[in-house]
């Protein structure tokens, strides 16, 4: 049975030490990046410079969303507000405790999809301190019993 595991530990590190000779894969030109995302870079500042929105931008035919489509906004984007996985932040909160808050937060990155996965997990702790405080209660009155 040894020489099975064996086997298999030496298996499964030779097949990934056959993906990890590709060095190139993790190479980044970060100017290329940064020369792709130029565009998007001056339309950052300008929208913070000036409060604008997109719907006031294109009313003012800007040149600056002249490549701006449907198609090239993220998902966050179009997600903005809903919570992470469809799935209520306070439930998030509630079932899973700080992972879960630590979740929405990263997910989502809006405060009001945190704040209710904040809830969540105080609703959370007091309904468990609450379920621990009776049960200890439970057990603690009925050694009481006996003696």
């Amino acid at each position: 049975m040894k020489k099975v595991f064996l086997l298999l530990a030496v298996l499964f590190y030779l097949s990934g030490s056959v993906f990890a000779g590709s060095k190139d894969l993790f190479n980044i030109d970060r100017e290329m990046i940064n020369s792709e995302l130029s565009e998007l870079y001056e339309l950052e500042a300008y929208i913070k410079a000036t409060d604008m929105t997109l719907s006031g931008l294109t009313s003012l035919n800007s040149p600056l969303i002249a490549n701006v489509t449907a198609n090239s906004m993220t998902m966050s984007m179009l997600n903005a507000g809903e919570p992470p996985l469809g799935i209520n932040s306070f439930l998030w909160g509630f079932c899973f405790g700080l992972p879960g808050l630590a979740v929405v937060y990263f997910v989502t990155e809006d405060t009001d999809e945190t704040r209710r996965a904040l809830w969540g997990c105080v609703a959370g702790g007091v309904l468990w301190t609450g379920i621990y405080v009776i049960y200890w209660a439970a057990v603690i009155n009925s050694t009481a019993i006996y003696y």
